[in-house]
């Protein structure tokens, strides 16, 4: 179930079905990868150092980075046919899913 019971129309509560499968990185999205893929750093922890998680960003630009970098994987052929970039969805059931389970 996605949305809010008392959101504005666009957002009320409905059932949404996951009609395919959808591939999730096993470990957090490092500033450096963000950094190679998007050309900048917005975390607000770089003297974290490169391995650090990537934060501080907002949910537009992460749809973006994964936009990209579906382009640059298909181009290097590391990613089946048919397979599609993450989408509100996706985003938000992944999130569900990280907080109940153990990886």
């Amino acid at each position: 179930t996605m949305g809010e019971a008392d959101g504005p129309d666009f957002a009320k509560r409905h059932k949404v079905t996951l009609s395919r499968g959808f591939w999730l990185g096993k470990y957090e999205l490092t500033q450096a990868q963000f950094h190679s893929v998007m050309g900048n750093n917005p975390s607000r922890h770089q003297k974290s150092g490169p391995k650090a998680p990537a934060e501080n960003f907002t949910w537009h630009q992460a749809f973006d980075f994964c936009r990209k970098l579906t382009v640059l994987e298909r181009i290097r052929s590391r990613i089946p046919r048919g397979w599609h970039r993450i989408n509100l969805v996706i985003w938000r059931r992944s999130g569900k899913i990280a907080s109940v389970c153990k990886f």
